[in-house]
């Protein structure tokens, strides 16, 4: 029963994990090529991968350059850090702490 419980939250992180790198990789791509918010799905990247990228907005300008592309560095930053913490819960879902087996004692005499 636990077993099927880990699964499934493995499974549920991994796609969360998946879902938040998506849109902040499509974010970020777009930028760089500078499509077009008066596009309908880009529009819908930016405004929802813009709450996934706040908290690290600030932490480094966006280099804006001569033609009108973007590179977006919150964006990079925020792929890193997600990825960094996606890494680590799933591996701690994959491989489980376990308790330690109870050993027999002896005595040393």
């Amino acid at each position: 029963m636990v077993n099927h419980i880990r699964i499934g939250l493995l499974v549920i992180a991994e796609f969360t994990v998946g879902v938040i790198e998506f849109l902040v990789g499509l974010r970020f791509i777009f930028k760089v090529f500078g499509a077009s918010a008066s596009s309908d799905f880009v529009n819908w990247i930016y405004t929802n991968s813009q709450s996934l990228i706040h908290p690290f907005t600030g932490a480094f300008p966006s280099l804006v350059l001569t033609s009108g592309l973007t590179i977006e560095f919150p964006s990079l930053l925020a792929l890193l850090i997600y990825g960094i913490i996606g890494f680590f819960v799933i591996q701690g879902l994959s491989h489980p702490i376990s308790s330690p087996t109870k050993s027999s004692s002896t005595k040393v005499e």
